[in-house]
């Protein structure tokens, strides 16, 4: 399956011939947008705060955790999954309140008012980083890790309750970590998601910059976000420690890169098939970004920005780029104190509607931002089905072999990678191969392998890979298309079949905390270990529910076989009972009743982040055997990117 990154670079031609010259657009005009939405916590209650400590001090006590001395600046308690876009999916909320008075007797660490108090006395004690945009997705998705700040060992741990809280009036029973730091300073680290705390119990070590779980809105709390609370020590009466430095807090940071006190910062800049709906009035309900990467000729979008840190009248200059890179639109944007109710913000957001001209010629256009002394782009394609080709293809007249496709986003154009699963002379085979789409099609170079052995027996070097010919697609509506074919390989010839879908991919944007594995895992995985094979995987929304399609394209005694299946999610695992098949021949001798099945056995996909991936197998047969491999990712679908 690596040799499919090999077709990315080696296949790879111009999707630029034949465009003419595009007039430019006009300027898009706000019509929404505004603050993020804000998170706060009431503190833990003064028992619930003595029993933890209490059960802290006695583990820190039993395990013989002592500190070990100074420890490096601190890293930051929050990074993202790898593979998603953007750069933290955060906002900086709320600081520590220096100021002992209350109520609303507020002074952060730059004598600000960045912080809160409450009337009956507590004056917030820690750092409140919260998610953005789209939180509760985000949460559902999650995306964002909370991390180790400084090495240590684990003094307590909280793990099971309820994390989707959106009121001070809930229970008071966040999921937590304690983390005595090496230098004798104790991380807090609240509201954590229920499950998703590390394996490690009290008396573990952990290490800078490790994973400790994700970030939730467990406990008393308003919305996802972590609140990091630092300590001198255990005790009832331990100091607070505010680890950043300014004005009001002149003590050395203990940041190894103290944020800025007032971040700018584009976050993302996203298309949208509708306004983004946010749900601010309805608790937990994960949000519908409405995230879209392919339209028509004279269909509506919607271009947003999303701030994580935005400061009244500070310009963004956006433009788009056409198919040829020429420049359709630049224009300036600069939100007023008095859209944003103030002169900063800590999240906020912007969104425009652009009318596409019903004449406009395909292919992949960017929309780029300048802001704050970056740039943060996104590309979207403009034309025919084709782009919405990524999923399963068939002739229903010969059901028993058929092509997965995906419509991928590459640094040199929008492509569409292809494995046809077929047969020859009753044994199964698999084509693939990756072309650029040029007005409303697709020309596909693919190869034909063999000499490869079943896991573990599996060798790279033993594996050669030859061209077969030539695919040609072209859709004429999204559920419908056609492919030919020549090829001059012995065995084969060329010919034409007419394509119905069999399977679409599912929505990203109907991720939440029920459907389990992301939209997202949809793509090409592979070993890195095993080179030449592979799976090609898709997340299919039926009926309400998420399940796994599976084609493990792989080789048994030097020939090709594949093997499929379609299996129910659960979290982020799927179970898939795979069948092995034969006994076909290659079109137009194909015969569905030639074909027999087989149940192969079971696999298990643990989807452990937006690039990698755990599989595990059982088989039935003989000479397959058990076994397991780590899986990276190889591909991405255009319209199923991890956000």
């Amino acid at each position: 399956m690596k040799t499919l990154k090999l077709g990315l670079a080696v296949l790879a031609t111009s999707a630029l011939a034949g465009l003419q010259a595009q007039p430019r657009l006009a300027e898009p005009v706000l019509i929404g947008g505004g603050p993020a939405p804000t998170v706060a916590h009431a503190p833990i209650s003064p028992m619930q705060e003595w029993t933890l400590l209490r059960e802290a001090q006695a583990n820190m006590a039993r395990l013989g955790i002592k500190p070990k001395g100074a420890v490096a600046p601190f890293e930051w308690p929050i990074a993202l999954e790898p593979g998603i876009e953007g750069t933290q999916r955060t906002a900086m909320v709320n600081f520590v309140d220096l100021n002992p008075a209350f109520p609303n007797q507020l002074r952060d660490y730059q004598c600000g008012r960045r912080t809160y108090d409450t009337a009956a006395g507590y004056n917030h004690r820690g750092t409140d980083i919260g998610l953005w945009p789209f939180s509760w997705q985000t949460m559902a998705q999650e995306s964002v890790t909370v991390r180790a700040v400084a090495p240590g060992s684990i003094v307590l741990k909280r793990d099971g309750n309820f994390d989707r809280n959106c009121s001070f009036d809930v229970p008071d029973t966040p999921n937590l970590l304690f983390i005595a730091h090496d230098d004798g300073s104790i991380g807090w680290y609240l509201h954590m998601k229920s499950g998703s705390l590390t394996d490690k119990e009290p008396g573990d070590r952990v290490e800078t910059g490790e994973v400790l779980g994700r970030v939730g809105s467990s406990g008393i709390s308003t919305g996802p976000h972590l609140h990091f609370e630092l300590r001198d020590s255990l005790a009832g009466n331990a100091a607070v420690i505010d680890p950043f430095s300014g004005q009001c807090n002149t003590q050395p940071s203990r940041w190894a890169e103290q944020p800025d006190y007032q971040i700018q910062r584009l976050e993302s800049v996203s298309l949208h098939s509708a306004p983004p709906e946010l749900f601010q009035d309805q608790c937990n309900r994960p949000e519908n970004p409405h995230h879209q990467r392919h339209f028509q000729p004279g269909q509506r979008l919607y271009l947003a920005l999303y701030y994580n840190g935005q400061r009244a009248n500070e310009t963004a200059e956006i433009r788009l780029l056409g198919p040829d890179g020429a420049e359709l639109f630049n224009f300036p944007f600069a939100a007023t104190a008095q859209q944003m109710g103030g002169d900063y913000l800590p999240g906020s957001y912007w969104y425009f509607p652009l009318d596409l001209p019903t004449v406009l010629a395909p292919g992949r256009y960017r929309v780029e931002v300048d802001f704050a002394g970056h740039t943060r782009s996104q590309d979207f394609a403009v034309g025919g089905a084709i782009y919405q080709a990524s999923g399963a293809w068939f002739e229903p007249s010969q059901s028993g072999h058929g092509f997965i496709t995906e419509v991928i986003n590459q640094a040199d154009g929008v492509k569409l990678a292809v494995t046809w699963f077929a047969y020859l002379n009753g044994e199964p085979i698999w084509l693939f191969g990756v072309g650029p789409i040029v007005d409303g099609q697709a020309r596909v170079p693919v190869l034909i392998s063999r000499g490869g052995d079943f896991p573990p027996n599996y060798d790279p070097a033993a594996v050669a890979f030859e061209p077969w010919g030539e695919l040609n697609f072209e859709f004429s509506s999204s559920e419908s298309g056609a492919v030919n074919w020549t090829t001059s390989y012995p065995g084969y010839g060329s010919g034409s079949l007419n394509l119905t879908r069999l399977a679409r991919l599912g929505d990203i944007n109907l991720d939440d905390f029920d459907r389990g594995m992301r939209a997202c895992a949809s793509g090409s995985w592979y070993s890195s270990t095993q080179n030449g094979h592979g799976i090609q995987a898709q997340v299919l929304d039926i009926d309400g529910s998420r399940q796994l399609l599976i084609a493990w394209y792989v080789y048994v005694n030097g020939k090709q076989t594949w093997l499929t299946g379609l299996g129910p999610i659960s979290g982020k695992r799927a179970v898939v009972e795979l069948r092995l098949t034969s006994g076909g021949q290659f079109p137009p001798d194909f015969d569905p009743a030639a074909v027999q099945s087989l149940p192969w056995g079971q696999a298990e996909f643990d989807f452990i982040d937006n690039q990698n991936m755990e599989m595990r197998w059982q088989s039935e047969l003989e000479g397959f055997g058990s076994g397991s491999l780590q899986l990276q990712r190889l591909t991405t679908h255009l319209q199923a990117q991890c956000l």
